[in-house]
């Protein structure tokens, strides 16, 4: 049995489909950026960017340009409330893992909050286009940055229950 609200929030995590059109509070989008700011890190500690979206006219100009990436027209990456870019140091050994990290704190705080958040890493198949470099700059994301991440945050329209896995848990002795 679980004993602790941690555990609890990563065995309750349910997934969704969209999001409603409710805000959510600036509050809990610096809460949930915390939770990512404060994960682990190696050589870079606080070198990374948080980029909170909540402009409607940018968050669309984005998703518009990964609909573009991934030639799919229509493109709404569930429309969400915000849009939470994450950037480190092209020159990053361990970037990979930090990403992984950090989204998993993201995930953690936003479910914790009970705000969806839906990571796409896709980001990197459209990062080079002259529209979203335009975008990162509007949004003063440092030149010598990358995205591996971009979150999708937002309050989910019907939660989806998680089935149980099926994937295997060995312990050899």
């Amino acid at each position: 049995m679980l004993k602790t609200h941690l555990l609890e929030t990563i065995q309750n995590q349910a997934s969704f489909a969209s999001f409603t059109n409710q805000e959510v509070s600036d509050e809990d989008l610096l809460t949930i950026a915390e939770a990512g700011r404060n994960s682990p890190t190696e050589l870079y500690q606080e070198k990374r960017t948080f980029t909170i979206v909540k402009k409607k006219e940018i968050i669309d100009r984005l998703v518009h340009e990964l609909g573009q990436a991934l030639n799919k027209e229509n493109y709404n990456f569930f429309n969400p409330a915000a849009l939470l870019i994450i950037s480190v140091p092209e020159d990053s050994p361990y970037s990979l893992f930090e990403i992984g990290s950090i989204s998993q704190s993201i995930m953690l705080a936003s479910s914790a909050l009970g705000v969806g958040a839906i990571w796409s890493g896709q980001i990197p198949y459209f990062s080079d286009r002259p529209k979203v470099i335009e975008i990162f700059n509007e949004l003063e994301i440092p030149e010598n940055h990358y995205s591996l991440n971009l979150m999708a945050l937002g309050v989910p329209a019907q939660k989806i229950e998680a089935e149980e896995s099926s994937e295997e848990i060995n312990i050899i002795e």
